[in-house]
């Protein structure tokens, strides 16, 4: 009897060990990544959570005009999860290959995974309805259609799926507007020469990203009145050598020049 009783009581605490183990309380801190159901991840919360997934419309919204984004522009991007139980989510604008598009920043209660290509939630939650926001900084020109894709847990075993296609603003930005542009020299060691027109008053932002659309640093962000500008702009020291694209924008007027730091 002593060899009976002594056996169960170790099993015992090992079934309460594994009663309160579960995928909620492995994910409640967010997925794992990898779990956005594109077609670079081929993989949902399903496959932790059991179940099964359907579309829905509208979890995933933006900031972005409806002209599209501005390339080398931060937008606030909204998650809203709608229904009862413990909620999660995994958010990443990819391409069809897997690719990250643009750059994201984690927001309060969220944080990155998957090599900082997704956004998840840091803990579950039950709030009805259940939002969160991060940032996205828009790519560089040429980059097209930007795909979002999401998936959603609800309860454990119910997954919803969403995508959100945000087009590239190329005919709302006046490339003309700048007739009297230059730039030198270039390649750009310390110091580099801009020479601008300004047609009205108005707020300037002068900035480099790199050639993937990172890592942004703003040269000039100045209200400024109208008329023709001779400037000469710092590099900001520690800069990477390479290729970035500097960029003159005030509100839709925009143009941009390809130079290197070296």
């Amino acid at each position: 009897m002593k060899k009976t009783y002594y056996l169960i009581a170790g099993i015992l605490p090992l079934t309460l060990l594994l009663s309160s183990y579960s995928g909620d309380s492995k994910y409640g801190g967010g997925s794992p990544g990898g779990y956005t159901g594109s077609p670079g991840d081929a993989k949902t919360c399903v496959q932790c959570h059991g179940g099964t997934a359907s579309a829905v419309t509208g979890w995933i919204t933006s900031n972005v005009p409806s002209g599209g984004y501005i390339p080398g522009t931060t937008y606030t991007m909204t998650v809203t999860i709608t229904g009862t139980g413990k909620k999660g989510f995994e958010v990443s604008p990819q391409t069809p290959s897997g690719a990250l598009v643009g750059t994201l920043t984690a927001g309060s209660g969220t944080h990155l995974v998957n090599a900082n290509k997704a956004v998840t939630q840091s803990s579950s939650s039950t709030a009805n309805p259940y939002t969160k926001t991060f940032t996205w900084t828009a790519p560089v020109a040429g980059t097209g259609d930007v795909t979002f894709y999401g998936a959603f847990t609800l309860n454990k075993p119910v997954t919803k799926l969403c995508t959100l296609v945000i087009p590239e603003n190329t005919t709302g930005i006046d490339e003309t507007e700048y007739d009297h542009f230059l730039v030198s020299p270039n390649p750009i060691s310390d110091h580099v020469q801009v020479n601008f027109f300004m047609s009205a008053k108005g707020i300037m932002e002068i900035r480099l990203i790199d050639i993937s659309g990172r890592n942004g640093v703003y040269l000039l962000n100045d209200e400024l009145p109208a008329g023709t500008y001779h400037q000469s702009l710092q590099i900001p020291s520690g800069l990477k050598k390479g290729v970035y694209i500097l960029i003159f924008q005030q509100d839709t007027k925009r143009h941009q020049e390809k130079v290197i730091i070296r």
